[in-house]
């Protein structure tokens, strides 16, 4: 991996607030990737972005804020897809593994995390996750397994057997895009919570994704998995 990057950074700007703008473009080669069931060091990712984090601190205040965009040029997520040309088009890129766009990845991503000292034993805190729309491109296992199904049950049937035809057609119409692209939606996660001091002793109390907002995620060879939703937790801590 190399990384260009160029920043710059104040404190006390205003009273009280720090921040940092960077600039970044990174080139990545020989990325580890999955190819079916192995892990290989075989792909490439040019991305570039720009990342701004911020402080703002009072006596008994604090809010922090953290945002990234992203943007993914060149890239590719099989280690078939070196052996083409990167100068050469082709009518369907992601046939051959190359996708040149972000994958697993949002464009846009923020974090800001709110803090409040009511009183000496009270804090309140917040945090919410934004991430925008975001694409995820990985090898249908399924798809794939079906595929082999079909390839056993043609080798088992007989010479003038007219299913063979149609198995064959299916299996040319799946061997055509063996890799699936998913959109997952913009989402916004906030979690909220309190501690309160009772000399010595703490308790706790998170809720964690408030909204109870339903999203997936996702991995490359996997679907898309549904994630949690809205949960609670209580804790109780001493400290001696």
């Amino acid at each position: 991996m190399h990384s260009w990057q160029l920043s710059f950074a104040a404190k006390n700007w205003v009273k009280g607030l720090h921040f940092e703008v960077n600039g970044f473009y990174n080139r990545g080669s020989d990325l580890i990737i999955t190819d079916y069931r192995n892990y290989e060091n075989a792909v490439k990712n040019h991305t570039a972005g720009v990342e701004v984090m911020a402080n703002y601190q009072l006596p008994r205040f604090s809010a922090n804020l953290h945002f990234t965009w992203a943007h993914t040029f060149k890239s590719s997520i099989t280690p078939s897809a070196n052996i083409f040309d990167e100068d050469e088009a082709f009518e369907d890129d992601l046939k051959y593994g190359i996708v040149n766009a972000n994958n697993n990845t949002p464009a846009l991503t923020s974090n800001l995390i709110l803090t409040w000292q009511v009183t000496p034993q009270l804090k309140l805190h917040a945090h919410t996750l934004f991430e925008s729309k975001q694409s995820t491109y990985f090898y249908d296992l399924n798809r794939n397994c079906y595929l082999g199904k079909l390839q056993t049950e043609i080798y088992d049937l007989k010479e003038d057997d007219p299913r063979k035809k149609e198995l064959w057609g299916i299996i040319y119409e799946l061997s055509e895009q063996p890799y699936t692209r998913k959109d997952m939606p913009a989402r916004a996660i906030v979690n909220v919570g309190a501690d309160y001091k009772i000399g010595r002793l703490t308790l706790g109390l998170n809720i964690h994704n408030l909204f109870d907002t339903r999203y997936d995620r996702s991995g490359m060879n996997t679907s898309l998995v549904p994630q949690q939703g809205r949960w609670w937790q209580i804790s109780i801590g001493y400290k001696i």
